[in-house]
């Protein structure tokens, strides 16, 4: 199983694809480290969603969290979640196989 980290690049390429079928799928196991809780917070009982989903409801969490830590008084709120695009692929690339995989359903690499 490839580790997710080296799906991070084709990730960042294909983040805006409107034909992109990247997805993640979890395998079950418990999250074992912050990334992962957050990610299972956000994705519930899915077993599969689409790397775009998970990537802007990761954004618009980190978005949120920040709003609740004054970050508005820092014109964060003129931006929106948008901010948190690199931050949202890092927290997919802290994933480990074991919790989730990337999968790439049309080859669009």
């Amino acid at each position: 199983m490839p580790k997710l980290r080296e799906w991070l690049p084709l990730f960042q390429r294909h983040r805006f694809c409107s034909k992109c079928q990247l997805s993640v799928e979890f395998t079950g196991a418990p999250p074992d480290n912050p990334s992962e809780t957050l990610i299972k917070k956000i994705a519930g009982n899915r077993r599969t969603v689409s790397i775009h989903w998970l990537e802007e409801h990761i954004a618009d969490a980190l978005y949120y969290a920040e709003l609740r830590h004054s970050a508005g008084v820092n014109d964060i709120g003129l931006w929106g979640s948008a901010v948190f695009g690199k931050e949202s692929a890092k927290v997919v690339a802290e994933m480990r196989p074991e919790f989730g995989v990337i999968r790439d359903k049309d080859n669009c690499a």
